[in-house]
């Protein structure tokens, strides 16, 4: 409800207005047959406003207005008002004809009844009060029980109320109101005689809930006797006080000055609950269409960042590409000389040793022979020379320590060279032995091959 609505209170024969020094309008007639209220439209075009518009936050009170505690299935709230308005004789006592019904509901456990707060008032009479207001130049922002407003003045004198379970008596002449609050807004709605007479029966229903904190308000007459039978039970009672204290001795005026904070509930006919349901839809869909606003631009800076450190990465990689790519060529060209000198140390390794041969053959061939012709091939050599006695060398190669396989591949044949005595031209081959292996040379010192006179 609209706290910047104009508090009133309303009964059966006056009419109550909230504000600094507040008004007390008399009702001579009530509601006609036609559904019109003609003095209630003069009193209201009296308290008026300058510019013709505003609005009203209206408390009705009783008989004007039934409220009761019930306990009733768990259903939604617009169920659960279809079902107490089209059965209100049998909830509501004074209920005649069609109702009106506001509930203010507290889900019990799963399977549990749910507690409810119902307030019933004619529908008639709720229409006669919204023509009426439309007549005199107001619109009525909600209708409520005095109950409800009781409940919110209570928690406006005493804040604590709106954090705990607590309990208003409200003195009215001819009766006394106990409101059983939760976290601020009634849970339970008793009613007792006025004055002390009733005092035991007060004092066992505070006890008997959840907590004895317990604020007072209303009229004087009857209340001190009543707070001296509950002091007498151990109830302490909280005393209204401050700058309302003046308005407290008023319960009409009290439901006036707080009807716009009411918590509920509310009466409300179809249209204002379509109106209600239809702005709560809007509402929904704005926020709604917030949200989506908000995570589309969340989505936009989200993908604006992204998008600018990735040119900020490639602008890092295109400085340090000519670096990459230097560093790549000497890689290249380290790997390929590794790979050069790998392939000819495996060569080396591979190769086979001919000099260790050479020098062994140097001290093994008898001095009389002289070798011609040294040829290899893989690991197997061919020699070729002239010697005295072609058998001596032979035996000389044969008993090498770095050849095997010695064999003659060619017959010997004697030649006699000019001018000197004939020679023995012999060929014999053989094999390295165990090839690709470093071959040592022989302890013997190495002495030069013979070279026969006139050998060029």
């Amino acid at each position: 409800m609209s706290r910047a609505a104009l508090g009133i209170a309303l009964s059966s024969d006056e009419l109550y207005v909230s504000g600094p020094t507040g008004a007390r309008l008399a009702l001579p007639s009530a509601l006609n047959d036609r559904g019109a209220w003609p003095d209630l439209v003069t009193a209201l075009k009296q308290i008026a406003p300058a510019d013709g518009q505003g609005a009203l936050a209206v408390a009705l009170l009783p008989p004007l207005i039934e409220t009761s505690r019930l306990e009733m299935p768990p259903l939604g709230e617009s169920e659960l008002i279809q079902v107490l308005s089209r059965n209100a004789g049998r909830y509501f006592v004074s209920a005649r004809g069609l109702q009106t019904v506001g509930v203010l509901q507290r889900r019990g456990g799963r399977g549990q009844p749910s507690r409810v707060v119902a307030a019933a008032a004619s529908t008639r009479l709720i229409a006669a009060i919204d023509a009426a207001a439309r007549e005199a130049g107001w619109s009525v922002a909600a209708v409520t029980s005095c109950e409800s407003a009781w409940a919110a003045a209570a928690v406006a004198l005493w804040p604590a109320f709106a954090r705990r379970t607590a309990h208003v008596l409200v003195h009215e002449t001819d009766r006394s109101v106990l409101l059983e609050l939760q976290d601020g807004s009634i849970a339970n709605v008793r009613r007792f005689r006025a004055g002390p007479a009733d005092a035991d029966l007060i004092a066992d229903a505070i006890l008997a809930g959840d907590a004895a904190t317990v604020g007072a308000f209303g009229v004087a007459n009857g209340r001190q006797e009543l707070l001296r039978a509950l002091g007498a039970r151990g109830i302490a009672v909280n005393i209204a006080a401050g700058p309302q204290a003046d308005q407290a001795d008023v319960p009409e005026m009290m439901a006036a000055a707080f009807a716009s904070a009411s918590a509920g509930p509310l009466l409300m006919n179809e249209q204002a609950r379509e109106a209600r349901r239809t702005e709560l839809r809007n509402t929904i869909l704005a926020v709604a269409a917030a949200a989506v606003l908000i995570f589309a631009i969340a989505a936009a800076i989200g993908l604006w960042g992204v998008k600018r450190e990735l040119k900020q990465i490639e602008a890092e990689r295109a400085a340090v590409r000519p670096m990459v790519a230097a560093t790549l060529v000497g890689r290249t060209s380290v790997e390929d000389a590794y790979r050069r000198l790998a392939a000819v140390a495996a060569a080396e390794r591979a190769a086979p040793r001919w000099a260790p041969v050479l020098a062994e053959l140097s001290a093994i061939v008898p001095d009389d022979a002289y070798l011609t012709a040294f040829r290899t091939r893989g690991d197997s050599l061919v020699i070729e020379g002239m010697a005295a006695r072609a058998v001596r060398v032979f035996d000389a190669i044969h008993d090498s320590k770095l050849l095997v396989g010695v064999r003659a591949p060619a017959p010997v044949r004697r030649e006699a060279p000019e001018g000197g005595d004939p020679l023995e031209r012999f060929s014999i081959a053989a094999a390295l032995k165990g090839s690709g292996q470093p071959l040592t040379p022989p302890a013997t010192p190495a002495k030069p091959l013979p070279r026969p006179a006139g050998a060029q």
